[in-house]
């Protein structure tokens, strides 16, 4: 019973990570792409 909640956590954890990396890759897509438009405006 502990092992498999040990498991749930690491799983949870790597899912969050996950989660962090691709919603920071998204705004950093998003910055890049609006800057682009901004120096091609300008």
């Amino acid at each position: 019973m502990h092992i498999a909640n040990a498991l749930i956590l690491y799983f949870v954890g790597i899912f969050i990570a996950v989660i962090i990396i691709l919603y920071s890759l998204l705004l950093f897509i998003n910055n890049s792409h609006t800057n682009v438009h901004h120096n091609y405006y300008y």
